[in-house]
C-alpha cells in the first residue's frame, strides 16, 4: 500500500506554530518513505514527521526535511500498530509571501500472520 498526501503550507506558519497535518494510513509495517519538495520553496518549506509525541523522520528530534525541486526517498521500516494508525506532519514555511506544498509518500506493508490486539481492543475484550 502506497499512502500519498499533498500538504500546502500557508505563510505565517512558522517553527513555533507549526501546521499540523493528520497522515491516516493503514496498521502495518512502513517499507518506504519519500517527500517531494517542488521547485519553488528554496529551503523555506520543512517538514517534521511524529508518531504522536515521538518524532519518526528525520529521526533527530531537533532536525527537518527541507528542500527545492527534490525527492528525499529512503527505506525504513516503522511498526504502526496501534489505532488510529495515523502519523502527523509538521510544517512550517519561513517564507513571507508564498504559500508552499509538499507531497508525502508512505509505503506500508500490512502486517500478516497472527492478528495481535491492540492495548485498546484488549480493555474492551476484557470489559466485556
Amino acid at each position: 500500500m502506497i499512502f500519498v498526501f499533498d500538504i500546502s503550507t500557508p505563510v505565517g506558519a512558522t517553527a513555533s506554530s507549526k501546521k499540523k497535518t493528520v497522515l491516516k494510513v493503514a496498521r502495518g509495517t512502513t517499507y518506504k518513505f519519500e517527500v517531494l519538495f517542488p521547485p519553488g520553496p528554496s529551503g523555506l518549506l520543512h517538514l517534521q514527521v511524529c508518531d504522536a509525541l515521538h518524532q519518526v523522520w528525520p529521526t533527530n528530534p531537533d532536525a527537518n526535511f527541507s528542500g527545492d525541486g527534490e525527492t528525499i526517498s529512503f527505506e525504513d521500516e516503522f511498526l504502526i500498530d496501534e489505532p488510529p494508525y495515523e502519523l502527523q506532519a509538521f510544517t512550517w514555511n519561513e517564507d513571507d509571501t508564498y504559500a508552499h506544498g509538499l507531497t508525502i509518500r508512505i509505503g506500508i506493508k500490512a502486517l500478516s500472520g497472527t492478528y495481535y490486539l491492540s492495548a485498546e481492543e484488549l480493555a474492551r475484550a476484557a470489559v466485556g
